[in-house]
């Protein structure tokens, strides 16, 4: 049998034609225009987690004054002793909060434009008693920040008898400062003897020193802040509700009805997109650093109980420290996959942390200035001032904080997978258990 001969050319246009009848393209048929609306409830919800995250800089004005507010930032001239110092500071704080000026219940007042704040208790100071000066000392407000200068001033002074009590300087003052080179406040503690014996009015005055032109310099850091986080919240999340929206308008969902379909578009949360930004985490826990003596002052706020109002105020700014914790998981996470420790840990919810934040920032920093925790941040205060009984150095004290702050995910983390480890063996175990009781009850009665 004899095969016909094909030219090579005309086998190449015979492949090239069924090729073409192989993939020729069916005609796409596109379904109606869909109707696509935007849900009323979660676009008011989506607008509210958006002025939450770009105001979160701005919340520190909470507590911080204004640049605006701010008046001379001098108490005590420039250039003289340290006794003139003491002596200047405590006068220009007696003249300003005194029984006179404060009414009898006031514990805690503030002054935004000459950027001062006391804090005074009623105690019961002992004469003669130099050995239990340190049960004292914990008592006495605002006492988590004294230097070696106040200590030593306290314990001389309830050492002292009753009549030496009576006539003797009843005040000190001290810097604050940070890592010797920066006063971030001055503060004076001074005692007004009442008309019981022992008893003693005890203030604790502070300023935060801060020139107007610094103060401006922060505002507009702030607001560049807020700016980037309004950026990157319509960068990474909400511009792609634009070609979303044309998708479900033109095409829709593929389905098998080519019908008008009416969607409703529900808006998230962007709100973990910035939390877990790394550069919005640093310049927050950067603001934190820089605005340390304004953590002193809500430190002040949440030392007393009775005004409940200074108590919400403290411990709404003082837990902007949670931007320590975010940092901590946006950065130990590349670390611990690094590691392959995963196993170890949990997955943290960043809302717990929110919602926490507010707890260990305001009961759980009041338990530690009424306890003798204070005695550990007084030892911190004192390990690296070059004037120790002139200044307090805090650099160690504000890193304590911080840390405290940023473990408390990883801490949270782990104490969750431990139980939740536990909770899985004895599941496991009671499984076990009921499988061989279920096994031995079978054989018992059927076989």
């Amino acid at each position: 049998m004899t095969s016909k001969y094909t030219p090579p050319h005309q086998k190449q246009r015979e492949e090239a034609a069924a090729m073409g009848k192989v993939h020729a393209a069916r005609a796409i048929t596109l379904s109606k225009n869909h109707v696509v609306r935007l849900s009323k409830i979660s676009v008011v919800y989506s607008c509210l987690y958006v002025v939450s995250l770009v105001t979160e800089p701005l919340k520190a004005y909470a507590s911080e004054p204004f640049p605006w507010t701010l008046q001379s930032t001098s108490i005590n001239p420039k250039n003289v002793s340290f006794d003139d110092y003491v002596n200047t500071t405590y006068h220009a704080f007696a003249l300003k909060y005194n029984n006179v000026t404060m009414a009898p219940q006031t514990l805690f007042s503030h002054d935004q434009s000459t950027n001062t704040v006391v804090l005074r208790f009623n105690m019961s100071l002992p004469a003669n008693d130099v050995d239990h000066c340190n049960s004292h000392l914990v008592q006495i407000p605002g006492s988590i920040f004294f230097g070696a200068g106040m200590v030593e001033y306290v314990c001389h002074f309830i050492a002292q008898n009753a009549s030496t009590q009576l006539f003797m300087p009843r005040y000190m003052c001290q810097y604050i400062t940070v890592a010797n080179l920066f006063a971030l406040s001055e503060s004076c503690v001074w005692m007004e003897p009442l008309l019981t014996q022992g008893q003693f009015r005890v203030y604790h005055g502070l300023r935060v020193v801060e020139e107007e032109t610094w103060s401006w310099t922060k505002l507009w850091i702030r607001l560049a802040i807020s700016s980037v986080i309004a950026i990157e919240i319509w960068r990474l999340y909400y511009r792609h509700f634009g070609p979303l929206l044309s998708n479900l308008t033109n095409m829709g969902i593929q389905n098998y009805s080519c019908d008008s379909v009416y969607y409703v578009l529900q808006l998230g949360d962007p709100t973990w997109l910035i939390l877990s930004h790394p550069f919005v985490c640093t310049a927050m826990v950067v603001d934190n650093l820089y605005s340390s003596s304004y953590s002193a002052v809500a430190l002040f706020r949440v030392s007393q109980l009775e005004d409940i109002l200074q108590f919400a105020i403290g411990s709404f700014y003082g837990s902007n420290l949670v931007w320590g914790s975010y940092a901590a998981m946006r950065f130990s996470t590349p670390a611990i996959k690094f590691l392959r420790c995963e196993n170890y840990f949990e997955p943290v919810e960043p809302g717990i942390m929110a919602l926490s934040a507010t707890l260990y920032a305001g009961p759980m920093v009041y338990i530690i200035c009424q306890t003798p925790l204070v005695l550990f941040f007084q030892y911190l205060n004192q390990v690296f001032p070059q004037r120790k009984m002139e200044a307090n150095e805090v650099s160690l004290g504000m890193a304590n904080f911080l840390i405290m702050f940023a473990s408390l995910p990883l801490l949270y983390s782990l104490i969750m997978r431990y139980f939740h480890i536990r909770r899985m063996s004895m599941f496991i175990a009671t499984s076990y258990q009921c499988n061989i009781s279920g096994r031995a009850w079978a054989k018992e009665y059927f076989i």
